[in-house]
């Protein structure tokens, strides 16, 4: 394969970490880049579904290791190596998120351990993470506001059918199970267009690798220093929270004007938003902080086997990022759906091209 020149705009240190980092090695840079920075990018843009796009961004990633690596065992080291830098990038993520890409690293070694890249390994491997990702979320919203969150759901969804829009309904239908099912069904959809990205993304970027590689301008990209220092701390009060409360509040305030059910349910919705609010500030003020410092304390005494890299991999995100920005300018002339996909094959053709520095 032909091999090109790296443009020098980017620091030499930050561009020979990257030089020397291995495929494998190059795709765990860009999973540890998603996984710090996607989040806050996509909630700045005030795209739905993050979760989503995050946990699908991980599927592809994961499948791209199993792909351009025949060791074993590489996909269990990338993980910890983007738990390492996660931790170091955004300080202030919550524990359920290091938990979350355990999990993810956990599941694609078990999947891709026989190093047989196929079809239907990925598929699994998609469908698995997206429907835990999606129960997850059901379990735990049933753990915090208990069953009266759906008794809830359903009786104000009832009395909104049959007085609001009169629609003639004799029984309760139960609004709920169908949000559930909608809900999980979104993410085995997710799931499995994830899974399918994820055998052929790898794929598409191996014939291009075949092909003459091109001139690659680097953009400079803002240090990781700078990064940690815009952090800023997550809000423990969730938009989905603010929606569960105000929900079970119309549902009081109509039972109020217009009884919907008897005084006990009633009681019920405002010891649920107690609870909630109890189990919340007891999970993000003291149990929530611990976790975290064992799950920090529990890597940390293993950083010293990672330090090297961890280290490397650092050093070598602003480049990567230049070459993620190259991408997004080469993908200009594209629209819509093109355009995403040609940014995406364009920057792991990007990331894993043969350079020679200058």
């Amino acid at each position: 394969m032909t091999e090109v020149k790296i443009q020098a705009q980017s620091e030499n240190l930050y561009k020979e970490s990257f030089l020397s980092l291995s495929k494998a090695g190059r795709i765990t840079a860009l999973w540890a880049l998603s996984e710090s920075t996607l989040g806050g990018l996509l909630h700045a843009l005030k795209l739905p579904f993050r979760g989503m796009i995050i946990s699908s961004a991980a599927i592809i990633l994961i499948g791209m290791i199993a792909k351009f690596s025949d060791k074993r065992g590489q996909i269990i080291k990338s993980t910890l190596v983007v738990i390492f830098i996660k931790a170091a990038i955004s300080p202030h993520s919550p524990a359920t998120a290091y938990l979350s890409v355990l999990i993810q690293g956990i599941i694609g070694e078990f999947l891709f351990f026989s190093k047989r890249f196929t079809l239907i390994s990925s598929l699994i491997f998609g469908i698995v993470i997206s429907l835990l990702n999606g129960f997850q979320r059901v379990l735990v919203l049933t753990l915090i506001y208990g069953n009266t969150l759906w008794k809830s759901i359903d009786h104000l969804l009832n009395y909104i059918a049959k007085d609001w829009l009169f629609i003639p309904i004799d029984n309760q239908i139960k609004f709920s199970l169908l949000l559930i099912i909608l809900y999980v069904g979104m993410h085995l959809l997710i799931g499995i267009t994830a899974g399918i990205f994820a055998y052929t993304i790898p794929k598409s970027v191996e014939k291009k690798l075949a092909e003459p590689a091109l001139f690659i301008p680097i953009i400079n990209a803002d240090s990781e220093e700078q990064k940690i220092k815009k952090a800023k701390k997550r809000k423990w009060l969730k938009p989905s929270a603010i929606a569960i409360i105000l929900i079970a509040s119309a549902v009081v305030i109509l039972n109020y004007f217009y009884p919907l059910s008897d005084k006990m349910f009633v009681n019920d919705i405002i010891i649920m938003i107690v609870r909630s609010i109890l189990i919340m500030s007891l999970w993000f003020f003291v149990f929530a902080p611990r976790v975290k410092n064992y799950i920090k304390k529990f890597f940390y005494n293993r950083q010293n086997k990672y330090a090297k890299d961890i280290n490397l991999y650092l050093t070598s995100i602003p480049t990567l990022k230049g070459l993620i920005a190259a991408s997004w300018k080469s993908s200009s002339s594209y629209k819509g759906v093109k355009k995403l996909n040609q940014f995406i094959i364009t920057s792991l053709v990007y990331l894993l091209q043969d350079y020679k520095s200058n």
